[in-house]
């Protein structure tokens, strides 16, 4: 239908050359997108916002969320379509001092599916979500927290959504 949403937008590897550029751009522009419906930037860290400049440059974004946009509040829903409802489930993505655990939380449903999309909250954040019951388990996918780093994707977090699927965002040596 042309729309999109986005969650982060990679990282920046130079002044001029980005995973906005590099790899979603190019996606985005072959399945014919002309607008971002939902664009979220969890937190402002560079391995998260360093495409934003290249898609605002390249598209209209309907709603802009966390860094550098509206901060993210918690409880707010974005419905898109019949069957796509974006939740925000923690942070604000405006934080500079902690940026890592002022990372907007993302929760989407999808056709009845659970989603959760955390950024690098460390785990003190994960077990707040699971205390104030913030995420429904069973959850369907995973994104670890902080890419599974040693400081977030706690296994007692893990445990308690029981996720279908745990999905590791890493780099070499990470």
């Amino acid at each position: 239908h042309g729309k999109a949403l986005v969650f982060d937008t990679g990282p920046a590897f130079s002044a001029t050359f980005s995973a906005g550029d590099a790899i979603l751009l190019p996606d985005l522009l072959r399945r014919g997108t002309s607008e971002i419906s939902a664009l979220v930037v969890s937190h402002s860290d560079l391995d998260h916002a360093g495409g934003l400049s290249s898609l605002r440059s390249n598209f209209s974004v309907k709603t802009h969320l966390g860094f550098d946009g509206q901060p993210c509040r918690v409880g707010q829903e974005i419905v898109l379509g019949k069957f796509l409802v974006v939740s925000m489930l923690s942070g604000t993505g405006h934080n500079t001092v902690d940026t890592n655990a002022d990372s907007c939380v993302v929760g989407l449903t999808v056709h009845g599916r659970q989603i959760i999309m955390p950024g690098d909250i460390p785990a003190a954040i994960e077990m707040s979500l699971i205390a104030n019951q913030q995420i429904s388990p069973p959850v369907d996918v995973l994104l670890a927290p902080h890419h599974g780093s040693n400081s977030s994707s706690s296994p007692s977090f893990i445990d308690s959504l029981a996720p279908e699927d745990v999905f590791f965002t890493t780099k070499l040596e990470n």
